[in-house]
């Protein structure tokens, strides 16, 4: 089954691609590429993992990959009918100019936050190390019984700081394709702000911002060459080039923040490329037909559950992941299941139709708005929130990443961050 159900995507991904006119950064190009690439992985060890796919596994994944397909078709014909077309054209030689002071008040800004952060972090963990403090505060933030809590004037810096990566990911990618330079200071500040995701233990917000740069590149592409093919033949060889030296580069990242394995490198790149199929038939099988109904989208929405429940007087309330871990032949193979893991918990097969149909209108709506807004002296937030999604949807066979990251209060922050940095560094004084 799975060796059929690689081909059927193969196909569902040619389809979409000439569907999507050739853009490579549209919604649907991106949720069935993801499958693809997962998919390939899972069939190169499918001897290793055992992995003869239920009929109800297949079944999911492909009819989540359809439902995409066609719900994001369906509302990019409502988009083209119902949006007023602008030409982005004569955008192509504007850049965002950011003043010299502006980057070095940030930079310091960065840096004060970091150092009152570590010590923080050292104080509370009691590690000896910062590696020992960051692997401490890792393992107890992902056993849903984290215990280590930074003040306010820690937190919300950290978060402008997150946030501000993608910003200046923008600014960077805006002000090459446009005049080919960069200034040092932006990648200086950029580069801290990556430095800065890698300090709670986890790879995800590095790996993802990174992927960002390319992101934007043919987000802004899109914008430029409408009606025209855009994947090209230098920019497979880009994607493949840039993808081998991600994937060479993190088990190293892992080993540096103290996540080290004795795994060779393929092994250890398929628990986290292709093992969440093999993981989804493990759950697939075992809860055939049920549905937990324990707590309405608790694991879908589970940031939005836990606030409405906080401010509701239930102190005694307490939810968490629900993602065992899983092991074949005694070798651990993860604990993530794709994206559709989380609906078909919260609300069965029918979950994962509804709620990828409305993940497909969602990205498919912002899709169409950021290629048609107008570029200014300051970076339109439609166009980092779909670059987010392009990021999320990439990743759509590894976990819930999209209702994760914007059924959440975190989103807010993050816009609420990027309007605060608009107007710090792009208005005119």
């Amino acid at each position: 089954m799975i060796y059929i159900l690689f081909v059927l995507l193969i196909i569902i991904l040619v389809a979409s691609y000439y569907l999507s006119e050739g853009e490579i950064c549209a919604p649907s190009f991106l949720f069935s590429g993801s499958f693809v690439f997962s998919c390939a992985w899972a069939v190169s060890y499918a001897k290793n993992w055992n992995l003869d796919l239920h009929i109800n596994t297949f079944l999911v994944i492909l009819s989540g990959v359809i439902t995409f397909l066609i719900v994001s078709q369906i509302t990019r014909v409502i988009c083209e009918a119902g949006i007023k077309d602008y030409s982005c054209e004569k955008e192509n030689e504007q850049i965002i100019q950011i003043k010299q002071w502006k980057l070095l008040l940030f930079i310091g800004f960065e840096i004060i936050t970091i150092i009152l952060y570590l010590r923080c972090l050292k104080s509370m963990t009691g590690g000896k190390s910062i590696q020992d403090a960051i692997w401490i505060y890792r393992m107890a933030s992902t056993s849903n019984a984290n215990t280590y809590f930074f003040p306010r004037y820690i937190n919300y810096p950290r978060i402008i700081i997150s946030s501000s990566s993608w910003f200046f990911s923008f600014v960077i990618v805006k002000n090459l394709t446009a005049k080919r330079k960069i200034d040092p200071l932006v990648l200086i500040a950029f580069g801290i702000s990556l430095g800065n995701s890698l300090l709670s233990g986890g790879r995800s917000s590095l790996i993802t911002v990174i992927i960002s740069l390319p992101a934007f590149f043919f987000i802004f592409h899109a914008r430029g060459k409408k009606g025209k093919k855009q994947l090209k033949f230098y920019h497979i060889l880009l994607i493949i080039l840039a993808g081998f030296i991600g994937l060479q580069f993190f088990q190293r990242l892992g080993n540096l923040i103290g996540r080290n394995s004795s795994r060779d490198l393929m092994e250890y790149l398929s628990i986290y490329c292709g093992a969440e199929i093999k993981n989804l038939d493990i759950f697939v099988r075992k809860r055939l037909h049920l549905v937990d109904n324990t707590t309405w989208g608790g694991q879908t929405f589970l940031s939005i559950v836990r606030l409405v429940k906080k401010y509701s007087g239930d102190l005694n309330f307490y939810l968490y992941f629900d993602q065992p871990h899983n092991y074949v032949n005694g070798r651990w193979i993860g604990n993530v299941a794709t994206t559709f893991y989380s609906y078909l918990y919260d609300f069965g097969y029918k979950g994962v139709i509804i709620l990828t149909a409305v993940m497909s209108a969602i990205s498919e709506i912002v899709y169409e708005h950021a290629k048609r807004v107008r570029i200014g002296k300051r970076p339109p937030v439609i166009i980092i929130v779909y670059c987010m999604m392009f990021v999320i949807l990439l990743f759509a066979f590894f976990s819930n990443w999209f209702y994760e990251s914007f059924a959440t209060t975190g989103f807010v922050y993050n816009i609420i961050s990027w309007c605060l940095l608009s107007l710090f560094f792009c208005s005119e004084d």
